[in-house]
């Protein structure tokens, strides 16, 4: 039985809000809800059990059976005589004993030998941390890691005996025997999950809190895509964030946040923020951490405005990302959930609330007409705001501003949308609880239309002889309307009187279905329509084809 699902069962979890392990636990539990997801890491389970089994010490004896180093028969030491890796090639935690690299030893083992060493090189040698601690050579002075079948369906863990009165501790990993059925399999999975679990060993020699869990996973989920840019496990896990923006950063699993270190990264120009993280963690809990570091040297990056553009960065993924500007590989994330949609005929007010480090998207279609947004809440310094639209060159362009600022947002050639970000950038109260703050969002027009007179090219072109064909257009004042439909020899062969219309967009007003003034089909070929709109005069070109 999965371990989380013991718990449960066992009443160690029973509804959130008990103490932090408890919620810890029930939010794992939620996070990797989804049958097709396995459970990234144990480490957040076997640090919430941990501390849960020292106010009780019944579940001591499953502490110890779930996350106790394992006894295994066979071990190999990698060449640089830095990691070594236990094993075995019989029974349920056996290892495909195929060897053709090395002999004696499996290629499997080999494999994540290599792994150990590359993940050792780009964290010490290219990064700079910290050496693991030393567990003062309990099953050799090497790292430890210890390949099974893992209880939990999970890729990999990490595990300590004790943490010191720093909150540092000497680590020993785990990873999975062979990687079936998993979303990552076999080698890919097996590189990814030793570059995720040494970088766990790494960490414990900065300092664990609780509270800081996310961060460790968010960390190792970043650094295996450091590692091996190509595996891209990371995706699976990212829809739990983008269908939940709402939720605060600091209360994510990690694993699905972990957009928010790549664009730490990129905004950054440069990995080194990682080590920067993680060397203020000593001193502060992560969450604070970010604002720290991004605020100082060298970086120099108010936090607000650093939370709130990478907000704006989350809506270019999918069909609008943009691997130059935003994410590079934006393409492969789901695309952002929109809260809610509202149509700007008329001024619009949103009443609604965020806690700490988390937004709310909004969809405003309005008309193409200048419109103006504002966010109304007696904090303004906790808030930022953006708003995200198109030029008439259909490129997009985003506005930023602080709570109670009015953004203007331009008029359009079209009617098209306007995405607003509402982000809640103030940080977490000291003992690490989420502020929520109630806000009003007020998106309202922002005065008289503002378009000239415009025929649109005609829709669809070329145009069947099936349905119907039709004629956008656009008015700048009460205009007297009419239109005909020439054929290339000049001869008209359909006429409309539409008479005297206000102004504004009208899509669906001048419509033909393929018949003359006597109503007989038309013949293919190439076609005109003249408009006259008061004194303004417009041609536009078209083909019928009769099939």
């Amino acid at each position: 039985m999965r371990l989380l699902s013991w718990l449960l069962v066992a009443g160690v979890v029973t509804a959130w809000g008990q103490n932090r392990e408890e919620n810890l636990l029930h939010h794992v539990s939620n996070t990797t809800a989804d049958p097709q997801l396995h459970s990234k890491c144990g480490l957040p389970e076997f640090a919430a059990l941990q501390q849960s089994a020292a106010r009780q010490p019944q579940f001591q004896a499953l502490l110890k059976a779930t996350f106790q180093r394992p006894s295994l028969p066979l071990s190999y030491v990698t060449p640089d005589g830095r990691f070594k890796f236990h094993y075995t090639t019989t029974g349920p935690d056996a290892v495909n004993p195929a060897a053709t690299q090395v002999q004696n030893v499996p290629d499997y083992i080999y494999e994540a030998g290599l792994a150990a060493q590359r993940a050792y090189d780009l964290l010490h040698n290219q990064l700079g941390f910290d050496l693991p601690l030393s567990d003062q050579g309990v099953d050799g002075p090497e790292y430890d890691f210890y390949v099974n079948n893992r209880p939990n369906s999970e890729y990999g863990s990490t595990a300590w005996e004790f943490l010191d009165a720093n909150g540092r501790a000497p680590s020993y990993s785990f990873v999975d025997n062979d990687f079936v059925g998993y979303n990552t399999t076999g080698i890919p999975a097996l590189r990814v999950t030793v570059a995720h679990e040494y970088f766990h060993g790494v960490q414990l020699a900065y300092r664990y809190r609780s509270e800081d869990t996310y961060f460790l996973e968010m960390s190792s989920t970043w650094f295996e895509d450091f590692a091996y840019d190509e595996v891209n496990d990371y995706l699976f896990y990212l829809r739990a964030f983008f269908n939940n923006p709402d939720t605060p950063l600091h209360e994510t699993s990690g694993y699905e946040a972990v957009v928010w270190l790549h664009y730490l990264v990129k905004r950054t120009g440069t990995s080194r923020i990682m080590l920067d993280l993680w060397k203020n963690v000593k001193l502060a809990s992560a969450i604070q951490s970010f604002k720290t570091v991004l605020e100082g040297a060298p970086y120099a990056i108010p936090f607000t405005q650093a939370f709130s553009e990478f907000n704006t960065w989350c809506y270019f993924t999918g069909a609008r990302a943009d691997a130059v500007r935003y994410f590079e590989e934006g393409a492969s994330y789901p695309q952002l959930k929109i809260e809610r949609t509202v149509s700007v005929s008329r001024d619009s007010l949103i009443n609604d609330g965020l806690s700490s480090v988390s937004a709310f998207f909004y969809r405003a279609i309005r008309n193409p007409q200048a419109i103006q947004v504002v966010l109304q809440t007696s904090e303004p310094s906790r808030w930022m705001v953006t708003a995200i639209s198109k030029n008439s060159q259909q490129q997009y362009v985003s506005q930023s501003g602080a709570g109670l600022t009015p953004i203007n947002v331009a008029a359009a050639s079209r009617e098209d949308t306007v995405i607003v970000a509402v982000v809640n950038t103030s940080l977490p109260a000291s003992n690490g609880q989420s502020i929520f703050s109630n806000f009003q969002l007020q998106v309202k027009l922002a005065g008289k239309l503002e378009i000239a007179n415009l025929l649109e090219k005609p829709r669809p072109n070329p145009f069947r002889g099936k349905g119907l064909l039709f004629f956008p257009f656009r008015l700048s004042s009460r205009l007297s309307v009419q239109a005909a439909i020439l054929r290339e020899d000049g001869k008209v062969i359909r006429s409309f009187k539409l008479g005297e219309l206000g102004a504004g967009v009208y899509s669906n007003q001048l419509l033909w279905d393929g018949r003359d003034d006597a109503g007989n089909p038309t013949a293919s070929g190439v076609y005109f329509l003249r408009f006259w709109a008061g004194s303004f005069q417009e041609t536009a070109k078209f083909v019928l084809i009769n099939n």
